[in-house]
């Protein structure tokens, strides 16, 4: 059995490894497993190395595929988060050729999608805006990047997830669509996250952006978060903010044609069941 094909849970609801404490896939996959969940997005620091490292030992793959089986737990997608729109060429050119190894290892473990970040020009934040993400410059070395990694990353048959962030290049699902569009490759698809694209709209307002987005980036979503947001925008764990779950599921679903598990984030361990049982009770 590979790693992504483990027993699903049955209301499709998954979560990051990474909400959980430890450095070693047993112990994490065994806490999400613990909690009721079987699908998760893992990061490889839940194996004791960096998000995106340089080099993979050949064991990780043994252990991670292992673990999965061991736990019935679905490893859904690989957390390949890294700047793919720095303004500095040599770190753009070392990112793609990480996620190329990050590509070849979801390969070797059976995990199906690989998630990306569009970016910033911030020159030491990830998280932070930049008034150069909107640049043409920008958004040409974005494009420059993902063609080159679409390009190296052929061979693994995997599929790159990118998620539209306020703070990153791409922000809007008319700015995820468009890059779609532009680099025209059946491997490139969205990670969607209704919390990135409602964050600090009035609670009247969200359903129509999510509706929108959904309708924009229909058959395209290959894979989807659940975090919420309060009314100031801060993240919080799923059904204690503003974001209507029930609403947003089934919009993924009937709208976005996307089937797929939900991925939980933004919470804590002890957020779990909470959050959980809210989202199996909006549909999820």
């Amino acid at each position: 059995m590979t790693a992504g094909r483990g027993r699903r849970d049955a209301g499709g609801i998954g979560i990051l490894a990474r909400t959980f404490p430890g450095s070693d896939p047993d112990t994490v996959l065994g806490a999400v497993s613990a909690s009721g969940i079987s699908s998760t997005q893992f990061n490889l620091s839940c194996a004791g190395l960096l998000t995106v490292p340089d080099v993979i030992g050949p064991h990780v793959s043994v252990t991670l595929r292992d673990s999965s089986q061991h736990h019935s737990v679905s490893i859904d997608a690989l957390s390949g988060t890294c700047n793919m729109a720095s303004s500095d060429a040599t770190q753009r050119d070392e990112s793609v050729r990480r996620l190329v190894r990050l590509a070849e290892f979801c390969r070797d473990t059976g995990i199906p999608v690989l998630t990306l970040s569009t970016g910033t020009r911030h020159p030491h934040d990830l998280w932070c805006g930049h008034p150069d993400n909107q640049s043409a410059a920008a958004h040409a070395d974005l494009r420059h990047a993902l063609r080159g990694l679409l390009r190296d990353t052929e061979h693994c048959g995997v599929t790159l997830a990118f998620e539209p962030e306020p703070a990153n290049v791409i922000r809007t699902a008319t700015e995820a669509a468009t890059l779609l569009d532009d680099l025209r490759s059946p491997r490139l698809a969205v990670l969607f996250d209704a919390a990135n694209l409602v964050q600090r709209l009035p609670v009247d307002r969200q359903r129509d952006v999510i509706e929108d987005a959904c309708n924009t980036l229909a058959g395209r979503i290959a894979l989807a978060h659940a975090k919420d947001i309060d009314a100031a925008g801060r993240v919080v764990a799923p059904g204690q903010g503003t974001i209507d779950f029930a609403h947003y599921v089934h919009t993924l679903r009937t709208v976005g044609r996307y089937h797929g598990p939900i991925i939980m984030h933004g919470l804590t361990p002890s957020d779990v069941p909470a959050a959980l049982a809210h989202l199996r009770q909006s549909g999820g």
